[in-house]
């Protein structure tokens, strides 16, 4: 099944684009993107979107098959994750053991702030899933979203 994601002028416009002021629709299926591989700490594939000069990811894709459940796990780094779901329905609970009953639901097109120091999970219970991370510095994250964090 083709995903089809909107992205606005930064992620994978060409350079004519992005010179014309123009957005364009995203073929996931079709982009050519660098890496799509199996997340190392749990279930699912990511595929970065963007990234810094490190190799660390800016932009991620993440996506889930229905049924699967990531392993709780804490990110890597000190980022702020906000994360736009784009297909399916994200079921994300804070801890250091998957409790559904703990778990809080996310639709298409909603927003979720992901503190750096949670250990988390992910999962699509009911259909196939994916998200969209941006990767941003607490200290550079607007204080009103950092005080929603709290």
């Amino acid at each position: 099944m083709k995903r089809i994601i909107f992205l606005t002028l930064a992620v994978f416009t060409s350079y004519s684009a992005i010179a014309k002021n123009e957005s364009m629709l995203l073929n996931t299926v079709e982009a050519n993107l660098e890496k799509v591989e199996k997340h190392p700490k749990s279930t699912g594939t990511i595929a970065q979107l963007a990234k810094k000069t490190n190799g660390h990811s800016l932009m991620m894709l993440r996506s889930f098959k229905k049924g699967e459940v990531g392993s709780p796990h804490k990110p890597g780094n000190k980022a702020v994750r906000v994360g736009i779901v784009i297909q399916g329905t994200l079921y994300y609970g804070v801890g250091e053991t998957v409790d559904p009953t703990k778990e809080k639901t996310y639709q298409p097109g909603d927003v979720i702030l992901m503190a750096s120091n949670d250990t988390y999970w992910m999962a699509a219970r009911d259909n196939d899933t994916s998200i969209i991370f941006t990767f941003i510095p607490p200290e550079q994250l607007n204080p009103a979203l950092l005080k929603q964090m709290q």
